[in-house]
């Protein structure tokens, strides 16, 4: 007679095979995994709570934090609540066919992240300029400009959305085409930033951005001034080689703002700073009126380009704010010292 095993047995039997399974399932086998991923499991991190190792995976880079998802089923995904900082930099100038490669992994790495905040956004590439007959090849340009314009108004929509505290876009040494037709990206304006993100949103998001950095960005006036009210815990701003920043306004509740630099800015004509508490400043550009109207902690200042020479040549002009100078550094051009 053949021996019929008693249900009560056989369920628990049953359960603690599925159980194993599941085991099996969730967990990369000992014989495939690498020494690294062996002691991973051994040291028993992987029996730590999901919101526990979403914060240490938060402690790397978003490529880092991404390359976990191999460790395990349990693991496929943490990395996509993390709040670490997310980069994507390209090496040297891109052909067209690299450029829209390395734009579209920045895409697809946004999608993939589905956190609430991130530390910080910074992107580093130079878009290759184009050449083309004109006439023939001129839509063909302006469409490939719109289109990564919108990509990148993307990006700036990402980084608000998520709250970032470190914000950067940087396009050094983008070159322009023969027509002036192939421009840099231009920061939206005011009122295109505000319908892209919402008004509430973005006003909200901005209030926890802590340092802003563009190069060789387009970015006007209204923009710049705009950010600098509405973002109270600032403390760093960069804006570097923009064509298109003509006069500046440094003014409002700006207690938290420590360090700022305008640099290469060409078309800059008039700027005024008053800042409390600003420590750090860096001016390297056309020789203007001295900027400086209320900086009481103002100690580590470099200057360069024709305003350098001016510092040297005409220096009474700048007693007023060099009293409390403990660094002082000069990038004197060749033009300037001859």
């Amino acid at each position: 007679m053949d021996y019929v095993m008693p249900f009560s047995i056989k369920r628990k039997r049953d359960l603690l095979i599925k159980k194993k399974k599941r085991k099996t399932d969730d967990v990369m086998p000992l014989n495939r995994c690498s020494k690294h991923q062996k002691n991973l499991f051994k040291c028993g991190i992987d029996n730590l709570p999901d919101e526990l190792l979403i914060a240490i995976l938060s402690c790397l880079t978003f490529q880092e934090a991404a390359r976990t998802c191999i460790l395990s089923q349990r693991w496929r995904y943490l990395w996509k609540y993390t709040t670490c900082s997310i980069q994507f930099y390209s090496e040297g100038t891109l052909d067209f066919e690299a450029a829209e490669k390395f734009i579209n992994s920045v895409n697809e790495g946004l999608k993939l992240h589905q956190g609430e905040s991130i530390e910080q956004f910074k992107v580093g590439f130079v878009y290759p300029s184009i050449s083309y007959r004109p006439n023939k090849d001129t839509e063909f340009a302006v469409e490939r400009q719109r289109k990564v314009n919108h990509d990148i108004d993307g990006w700036i929509n990402f980084a608000m959305e998520s709250q970032v505290k470190v914000f950067e876009l940087n396009m050094a040494a983008g070159p322009l085409d023969s027509t002036g037709l192939w421009r840099n990206y231009s920061i939206p304006h005011v009122q295109k930033l505000l319908s892209i993100s919402g008004e509430v949103k973005l006003l909200k998001t901005l209030t926890t951005l802590k340092s802003f950095r563009f190069v060789n960005i387009r970015i006007t006036q209204e923009v710049v001034e705009f950010l600098l009210s509405h973002c109270p815990v600032l403390e760093q701003v960069c804006i570097s080689a923009s064509k298109s920043l003509k006069r500046l306004k440094v003014a409002g509740s700006l207690t938290k703002l420590r360090s700022m630099e305008i640099s290469n800015c060409d078309s800059l004509k008039t700027m005024k700073v008053h800042a409390p508490g600003l420590v750090s400043f860096t001016y390297i550009g056309r020789d203007i009126k001295a900027p400086f109207k209320k900086v009481p902690l103002l100690s580590e200042l470099t200057i360069g380009g024709d305003y350098a020479g001016s510092f040297i040549f005409d220096d009474h002009k700048h007693s007023s704010y060099c009293r409390n100078l403990k660094k002082l550094k000069l990038k004197v051009s060749q033009k300037v010292a001859g």
